[in-house]
Protein backbone atom coordinates (compact mmCIF):
# COMPACT_ATOMS: atom_id res chain seq x y z
CA UNK A 1 0.00 0.00 0.00
CA UNK A 2 1.45 3.40 -0.97
CA UNK A 3 2.47 5.66 1.91
CA UNK A 4 0.07 8.39 0.73
CA UNK A 5 -2.87 5.99 0.93
CA UNK A 6 -1.77 4.77 4.36
CA UNK A 7 -1.65 8.40 5.53
CA UNK A 8 -5.12 9.10 4.10
CA UNK A 9 -6.56 6.05 5.83
CA UNK A 10 -5.08 7.32 9.09
CA UNK A 11 -6.64 10.74 8.53
CA UNK A 12 -10.05 9.18 7.90
CA UNK A 13 -9.77 7.01 11.02
CA UNK A 14 -8.83 9.92 13.31
CA UNK A 15 -10.72 12.89 11.84
CA UNK A 16 -12.90 14.82 14.25
CA UNK A 17 -14.87 15.91 11.21
CA UNK A 18 -16.31 12.45 10.58
CA UNK A 19 -18.70 10.25 12.54
CA UNK A 20 -18.01 6.52 12.89
CA UNK A 21 -20.52 5.76 10.14
CA UNK A 22 -18.89 8.32 7.84
CA UNK A 23 -15.43 6.84 8.56
CA UNK A 24 -16.60 3.40 7.47
CA UNK A 25 -18.28 4.81 4.36
CA UNK A 26 -15.19 6.78 3.31
CA UNK A 27 -12.90 3.83 3.87
CA UNK A 28 -15.12 1.74 1.58
CA UNK A 29 -15.46 4.50 -1.03
CA UNK A 30 -11.70 5.07 -1.16
CA UNK A 31 -11.32 1.73 -2.96
CA UNK A 32 -13.09 3.15 -6.03
CA UNK A 33 -11.91 6.78 -5.89
CA UNK A 34 -9.47 8.17 -8.45
CA UNK A 35 -6.26 10.02 -7.56
CA UNK A 36 -7.86 13.48 -7.84
CA UNK A 37 -10.71 12.50 -5.52
CA UNK A 38 -8.30 11.03 -2.98
CA UNK A 39 -6.22 14.20 -3.07
CA UNK A 40 -9.31 16.36 -2.46
CA UNK A 41 -10.37 14.17 0.45
CA UNK A 42 -6.90 14.42 1.95
CA UNK A 43 -6.92 18.22 1.58
CA UNK A 44 -10.24 18.46 3.42
CA UNK A 45 -9.11 16.20 6.26
CA UNK A 46 -5.75 17.98 6.64
CA UNK A 47 -7.57 21.34 6.87
CA UNK A 48 -9.94 19.85 9.46
CA UNK A 49 -6.93 18.82 11.58
CA UNK A 50 -5.87 22.48 11.75
CA UNK A 51 -9.18 23.62 13.23
CA UNK A 52 -9.11 24.47 16.92
CA UNK A 53 -12.27 22.51 17.69
CA UNK A 54 -12.37 23.61 21.32
CA UNK A 55 -12.59 27.24 20.23
CA UNK A 56 -14.48 26.97 16.95
CA UNK A 57 -17.24 24.50 17.86
CA UNK A 58 -18.92 26.82 20.42
CA UNK A 59 -18.89 29.60 17.80
CA UNK A 60 -20.59 27.31 15.31
CA UNK A 61 -23.16 26.17 17.88
CA UNK A 62 -23.93 29.79 18.77
CA UNK A 63 -24.40 30.70 15.11
CA UNK A 64 -26.75 27.75 14.58
CA UNK A 65 -28.75 28.71 17.68
CA UNK A 66 -28.97 32.30 16.47
CA UNK A 67 -30.11 31.20 13.02
CA UNK A 68 -32.82 29.03 14.55
CA UNK A 69 -34.29 32.03 16.39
Amino acid sequence: MPAALTRLIGLVKTSKLLSEIERKEWLQKMETMNEDQLTKLETILVQAEKINWTEELPKYEAAVAEAER
